[in-house]
């Protein structure tokens, strides 16, 4: 097991630092990890723009600009098309990259660009098992486990918030709703998670209240007819900090940020109870909802 290593001890204080990110993972993660760099310039899209923002970076309006201020780049690898697009150009233009791994799936989709596989030049990861994947999956790439700043913060604001209502709170994380694509008996399967959990939440408990965060790509108003459906059920806008210390119990099927409520020293389960649906990562060793859960 390798030892987490800091930006510090990566790139010296000269170090020129190109920032590239549009997916919400990725970008939380490099926008904590690289806050506390002078020498930065970041050129992102949402809602990875108004995470950076929120972190007072600066920001430039073109991938020309970032590129020739940087000595190196720091990119994103989310789904999005943007990231790819970025890291293929450095890729070509033979920028040395950090390609960063927000969680655990789909690696090798990542660096595929238009059909073209494209070799990372040096991985970024935050979590053991993170690193564990990446070294199999790319075994000739530099792979750096960094300090999970971004997990820290959330820690340390889960912390100072207070939890304002006596009745039990559920946290449902949502994850997008175009990577829930599995059916159960013709029905979404996440529909039917969620269901199975709500059916189970009314048994158990007379007072409850179901928070409902959906992913920060989807759009509420998707989500107004299920939620109005099912009384005790909300959406919540509010961040996530928030929500986790205002919180009781923290569910959903695979999101990534389950892994983070539970870090935070929260109950953490998954409502997935398909066979074929394996979880990822330490997500794998979350118990089941509905076989573990006791009030």
């Amino acid at each position: 097991m390798t030892e987490n290593v800091k930006v510090s001890d990566l790139f010296s204080i000269e170090t020129n630092i190109g920032l590239i990110a549009k997916d919400a993972g990725s970008a939380n993660l490099i926008a904590h990890a690289f806050g506390h760099c002078h020498n930065t310039l970041a050129y992102c899209e949402e809602p990875g723009r108004t995470i950076f923002k929120g972190l007072g970076f600066t920001f430039v309006s073109s991938f020309e600009e970032v590129f020739n201020f940087a000595d190196v780049l720091v990119i994103g690898t989310g789904s999005s098309a943007f990231e790819k697009l970025h890291l293929h150009l450095a890729h070509q233009a033979a920028k040395k990259t950090f390609s960063v791994l927000d969680h655990w799936i789909n690696y090798e989709a990542r660096f595929d660009v238009g059909g073209t596989s494209i070799e990372p030049n040096n991985l970024l990861v935050f979590d053991q098992d993170a690193e564990d994947m990446a070294r199999l999956k790319f075994p000739n790439t530099p792979v750096l486990r960094l300090v999970n700043e971004y997990q820290e913060s959330i820690r340390s604001a889960v912390q100072s918030v207070s939890k304002e209502t006596l009745n039990v709170t559920f946290l449902y994380m949502h994850e997008k709703i175009v990577e829930n694509v599995q059916n159960f008996k013709g029905q979404e399967y996440w529909t039917v998670c969620f269901d199975r959990f709500y059916s189970q939440v009314s048994r158990l408990h007379d007072d409850f209240q179901i928070k409902l965060r959906i992913h920060p790509k989807d759009n509420p108003k998707d989500f107004i007819k299920f939620v109005s459906a099912r009384p005790g059920v909300a959406l919540s806008y509010s961040n996530l900090a928030v929500d986790i210390a205002q919180s009781d119990i923290i569910v959903g099927v695979r999101s990534a940020a389950l892994e983070i409520a539970r870090n935070c020293g929260k109950p953490v389960f998954t409502t997935n109870f398909s066979p074929d649906l394996r979880l990822p990562g330490p997500l794998a060793r979350l118990p089941t909802f509905e076989d573990t859960y006791v009030p």
